[in-house]
């Protein structure tokens, strides 16, 4: 794979031993105002990314505080080590790329409130979460997504075998391989799916399965019983 056969950087146990470093950033502070890092970064070998995918290894986020972006959820779906920024901006004082993970971010009010662990799903690929299912999601939904193809890269990442987004015409959506993702609000498709005793979920099901690393489609946390108007 891309991943392995990139080179390896010094192996010291007080140096960093993964492959040549192609980092991304998410609700990251340092493509604003860490330049110095970047030229580090860039001065040893390394490269900045801007896509989360195969090529992708390592991505920076802020310190302290999760945001839910499509680049994150695409890392801990592909097993991509997250870090805070302090690790590039460390490795640039230390002159050397340095170990990873001492720079788990940790955000205790947000893994509490989203009943997830990162560092139990951290660099854990949860590339079969999905394995088989296919992803439909109500056009009220996707409108809500600024870029719904980021959302397909996310889902598929996860091992969904389709993503689909259709109105509830005739028996779409009714097989037990296809997981119903609609809108809390106003969603007319949701609602002639839940009048034929289809489960339905919000959006945020999707995003805390990848969270936790688990699929629970019998839970009532995420099931949508009504569409508000």
């Amino acid at each position: 794979s891309q991943r392995s056969s990139q080179r390896s950087t010094k192996d010291d146990s007080d140096e960093y031993d993964g492959p040549t470093p192609r980092v991304a950033f998410s609700n990251s502070a340092i493509p604003e105002s860490g330049k110095e890092a970047i030229k580090f970064l860039k001065k040893h070998g390394a490269s900045v990314v801007e896509s989360v995918n195969e090529y992708c290894n390592i991505l920076c986020v802020k310190p302290n505080h999760l945001v839910k972006t499509m680049k994150l959820l695409q890392a801990i779906a592909l097993g991509i080590p997250i870090v805070t920024d302090k690790w590039l901006l460390s490795s640039a004082k230390a002159g050397h790329f340095i170990p990873l993970r001492p720079f788990i971010p940790s955000a205790p009010a947000q893994e509490a409130a989203w009943s997830f662990s990162l560092a139990r799903i951290w660099a854990q690929p949860q590339t079969h979460l999905f394995a088989g299912y296919t992803m439909h999601f109500t056009p009220a939904l996707k409108a809500t997504y600024k870029a719904f193809a980021e959302i397909e890269q996310v889902c598929k990442a996860a091992g969904a075998r389709r993503v689909v987004s259709k109105k509830a015409a005739g028996k779409d959506g009714d097989g037990a391989d296809t997981v119903v993702l609609a809108s809390e609000e106003g969603d007319l498709d949701a609602e002639v799916l839940l009048e034929r005793g289809r489960a339905v979920f919000s959006k945020d099901f999707l995003t805390n399965s990848i969270l936790r690393g688990e699929v629970d489609l019998q839970s009532e946390e995420f099931r949508i019983k009504g569409v508000k108007a």
